[in-house]
Formats: structure tokens, C-alpha cells, sequence
């Protein structure tokens, strides 16, 4: 999945994290902290979102396939979508066509969302075309909508980016105490992997 918007500024909770961080009165008016606020919060999400295959505030996100997951369904990389809002099939040296949107339907699912065909099967791709669809993707649209355990996981691992010696090498792993609160979220197919 590609993401066709980053989360925009406003989007971010960065007022909330500076009341986490127990930050000064003023802090905002101080030379690059508002910056490295929303720095920290990016990382964070990010983080998250790839290690958990979810998204956390809706945006689009386009997927290209060549090959659907069977004849009849595609499964999409990532969670939640909730939204398919086009599929366009591209052919080599012919017009792009847009499919009818009565003939496919989105069946959502907390881990694996898939796109279906409600005609039997999903439109043929030969080795000259491909698929293109345009999905949204995300828990909400506001901050305050984002389940909450997530919410402070983002806090605290945001927290564990704003406070770590610029000298020392990150780690791959997460904090403890981030795990417990993301695990309800994993995929079970990601179960096992080192440091959460």
C-alpha cells in the first residue's frame, strides 16, 4: 500500500504530547521544539503502523496488484480499510477502465480486509495489466477517535524519542510497556518476533 497523503499537521496531538511530557508553560515558544514535537510523533506513528500493519488516522492509500489473491478476492496488505473508493484496471497500450463499482465489495476484517468480487470473479490481469485501487485506510479521522491503548502507546514510545541521547544507536525493539498496550492489535501471523 502506498500512501497517497501523510498525516497532516493539524492531525497530530501535539498539544497532548507536550501536556505528557509535563512540559513547561512556553515550551512552544522556544527556537525547533515545536518541530521536534511533531518529529517525535511522526516517528512514533510510523513506528507503530509498520510494525503493527495498521493505520492509525484514516488518509488514501493506493495498491497495485498483477495478480489478485484468488479469483475471486484480494487481500489487502494492511488494516483497517474502510473504504474502497476505486479500481482501475491499466493494460499495456490500451485505456485505463474503471470498474464497475456494484460488482465488488469491501469485507472488513480487524487483521485482513479483503476486496471481493459480487459477480463470481475480480476482472481478469494478464501479464500486460495490472490493478490499481485506491483505498481509505485508518482507525478515524480524528485523533480522539483512535482507540485509546494505541493512543498511548504513541505517547509513550513518542516520549521514548523525545528523551533518548541523540548519541546513542536506537534499538529495533520496543519498550515493554508499548508492547503490552499494542498487542491486542497484532496479527497473529506476527506473533514471536523479538522485542515485540
Amino acid at each position: 500500500m502506498v500512501e497517497l497523503n501523510s498525516v497532516p499537521r493539524e492531525a497530530l496531538p501535539i498539544a497532548d504530547f507536550a501536556a505528557h511530557l509535563r512540559l513547561a508553560e512556553g515550551f512552544d515558544k522556544l527556537p525547533g521544539q515545536m518541530r521536534l514535537l511533531e518529529g517525535c510523533l511522526t516517528a512514533a506513528i510510523a513506528a507503530l503502523e509498520a510494525r503493527l500493519g495498521k493505520y492509525f488516522l484514516s488518509r488514501q492509500f493506493i495498491v497495485r496488484t498483477q495478480k489478485w489473491t484468488a479469483s475471486d478476492r484480494l487481500q489487502f496488505p494492511a488494516a483497517p480499510v474502510t473504504e474502497v473508493e476505486q479500481i482501475k484496471l491499466v493494460h499495456s497500450g490500451a485505456d485505463e477502465v474503471i470498474v464497475d463499482p456494484n460488482t465488488y465489495a469491501l469485507q472488513q476484517d480487524a487483521h485482513r480486509p479483503e476486496l471481493v468480487s459480487r459477480v463470481g470473479a475480480l476482472p481478469a490481469l494478464s501479464m500486460n495489466s495490472s490493478a490499481e485501487i485506491l483505498v481509505r485506510a485508518g482507525f478515524a479521522a480524528e485523533w480522539s477517535s483512535v482507540p485509546a491503548a494505541l493512543r498511548q502507546a504513541i505517547m509513550m514510545l513518542a516520549e521514548d524519542f523525545f528523551e533518548r541521547d541523540s548519541s546513542v544507536e536506537g534499538s529495533n525493539t520496543l519498550p515493554c510497556s508499548v508492547c503490552l498496550l499494542v498487542e491486542p492489535f497484532r496479527d497473529i501471523r506476527l506473533r514471536g518476533r523479538p522485542g515485540c
